[in-house]
């Protein structure tokens, strides 16, 4: 837009640099000046010609086909020169811009070298060199057309420079438009557009696309003209951004708040319903976090009070509900999904791929075990055979049971457990198991799930070690393929009926050294036992209809389920209960922008 409106009139007349032949950036630059008129350069084309010394061939080498076949004409002259022609020339020069390589041949070196080039590219990442790749793409641009201008003695526009950091007037999302300034006032470009997404440095997601339908000026001006309601429309929104550009810098500098590195680099900008927690009036009591527990069926908590703070306020892992949802790309099955009013959803359906966990950049998506008996769970107790009770699959109370959280590894902690449980027979420090470790545990099973599933499949990991397993007293059968043998994965299903049987049920394990294996040595780490228990849905009427008895259907089975904020959804009058029953109004909803405009301008 820039050499756009030089072309078209942007400022007087100008010679070229000292000592220099005139580029193609000269003709255009002073082609239709707007102040006197331009002197005519006889065979203007013939002088910009491929194979032109210094940074002027550079540049030359550097557009696109069209503009160098413009530059090339015969014909052309600055007298002549058409708006198609100036059109070309500026579209070949905007892509010249945007390029990393403009200034690295020889023919910048004197320019690049200036101090002032220096002070301008100084806090870019990695100085002149990160213009191969640590450069953002404005950065880049910014400093080709300082240096394309110094080239040209100045000739381009002059950019409008403001006292303090870059203003953000605004974000756009999903339909919004853009551009409309240029084409109703018939001027160039006031603004930088750049593509925004969220912050995602540090955990290999790569940034999404922006998608923008782009519609010719013509085609734009032609409906205005037969639309007085879009008109008006087109015509309010020029007013607003205009009065926008008009406000007073100082005004600006003041509340300038959205243009420091941590409203980005967080992703605040994200925020349509960003969770924001005042430190100042926040007690810490917990409350918000035990009415969001409290609120949903299943128990898990959607709100951690762990994150990043912006100014005083602490902005917890929660759905922030984003302009550019992340999260739902690319599920497989498609059950995470935007309610009616925005939230996140999650559907029953999903499974557990954790997909959505990775996208978000934002840690508000959390996978929880789904398990009737979970990998890491705290209801596991151990002792050792020779002070068990023979009833102690089912509870016996005879022997000194330790209580801890499953997996158990072998370590010298545990073997020291072992010791304190039998010293007669365990000696400290000693790497071998000399006799079986028990392991129980109680759990119970809702009767809705049990209904639903009408197996359950036991995994169990026991590395160099032989498993027994019990449901209630029953010994269960186990199986073992030839890949699970290289993992010491073993499997069982249980029948979910025998669950239903009674309200606690008992789970027990016994490990121990395989018949044969002379050596009873454990290597430190080595798993001595990790047990789940997860219900195995039916298969589908379909599924079964296919199959009809020929084949056993294979069902998979989700160990995790992604679960996200919904917004309390079905509370949706008084909304979301973690800031309505916050007891000192510490903990809020807001949209990102607006808040903190006001928050800072007060």
């Amino acid at each position: 837009a820039d050499i756009l409106a030089a072309a078209t009139g942007g400022g007087g007349a100008a010679e070229g640099p000292a000592k220099g032949k005139p580029s193609a950036a000269d003709i255009l630059a002073a082609a239709t000046g707007g102040g006197g008129a331009a002197k005519p350069i006889p065979a203007a084309a013939k002088i910009v010609k491929t194979g032109a010394s210094g940074a002027f061939g550079e540049v030359y080498d550097l557009l696109p086909v069209g503009a160098q076949t413009v530059v090339d004409s015969p014909s052309i002259n600055l007298d002549s020169i058409n708006d198609e022609q100036a059109e070309v020339l500026a579209a070949g020069f905007n892509k010249l811009l945007n390029l990393r390589e403009m200034f690295q041949g020889n023919g910048f070196s004197t320019l690049v070298e200036e101090d002032s080039f220096a002070e301008l590219v100084g806090d870019y990442p990695n100085g002149i060199v990160g213009v191969k790749k640590a450069w953002s793409p404005i950065q880049v641009r910014t400093a080709n057309y300082y240096l394309l201008n110094r080239l040209l003695g100045n000739l381009l526009p002059e950019n409008k420079q403001r006292n303090g950091p870059k203003q953000v007037l605004g974000y756009l999302s999903r339909g919004e438009c853009l551009g409309e300034m240029g084409v109703v006032n018939n001027a160039p470009r006031t603004a930088t557009c750049i593509a925004y997404d969220h912050a995602v440095q540090g955990t290999g997601i790569r940034a999404g696309r922006v998608e923008l339908v782009r519609i010719e000026s013509s085609a734009f001006l032609t409906v205005l003209k037969s639309s007085s309601e879009l008109r008006s429309r087109a015509d309010e929104l020029v007013s607003e951004r205009t009065a926008e550009l008009e406000m007073d810098t100082q005004d600006f500098i003041a509340s300038a708040w959205d243009t420091t590195p941590d409203f980005h680099d967080q992703g605040l900008a994200q925020g349509q319903n960003l969770l924001l927690i005042d430190l100042d009036a926040c007690t810490r009591c917990g409350d918000c976090v035990q009415a969001c527990i409290g609120s949903h069926d299943d128990g898990y908590s959607r709100l951690f009070l762990d994150g990043p703070r912006f100014d005083r306020f602490l902005v917890p892992s929660a759905c922030r509900q984003c302009f550019n949802p992340s999260c739902m790309i690319g599920c497989p099955v498609g059950s995470i999904q935007r309610g009616k009013d925005g939230q996140i959803i999650i559907e029953d359906w999903c499974i557990g791929c954790a997909l959505c966990e990775r996208q978000c950049p934002y840690d508000s998506i959390q996978m929880h075990d789904v398990g009737w008996i979970m990998e890491q769970s705290v209801d596991w107790e151990y002792c050792v055979q020779s002070c068990a009770s023979s009833n102690w699959q089912t509870g016996g109370k005879q022997g000194q049971w330790f209580k801890s959280i499953s997996p158990f590894s072998w370590s010298i902690d545990f073997q020291q457990d072992l010791v304190a449980i039998n010293p007669e027979r365990w000696l400290h420090g000693d790497p071998e198991i000399l006799e079986p470790v028990l392991f129980r545990s109680q759990f119970s099973v809702p009767l809705d799930e049990i209904t639903n599933a009408e197996i359950g499949r036991l995994t169990i990991v026991c590395e160099s070690l032989s498993p027994t397993v019990w449901l209630n007293g029953v010994q269960l059968e186990l199986s073992q393929d030839a890949r699970q043998a290289k993992r010491g994965v073993f499997e069982g299903m249980i029948d979910s009926k025998d669950l239903v049987s009674r309200k606690v049920n008992w789970i027990a394990v016994s490990v121990e050294i395989p018949e044969g294996v002379e050596s009873r040595v454990i290597s430190d780490g080595s798993m001595l036992m990790s047990l789940r228990l997860d219900p195995v849905q039916s298969a589908g009427v379909i599924t079964s209809a296919t199959t009809d008895g020929v084949v056993l259907p294979i069902v998979e089975v989700p160990t995790e389920r992604a679960v996200v904020c919904d917004m309390c959804s079905d509370f949706h009058d008084n909304g979301p209960v973690c800031v309505s029953q916050c007891p000192h109004e510490a903990a809020m909803r807001v949209n990102a922008s607006e808040f903190f405009a006001r928050a800072f301008d007060n």
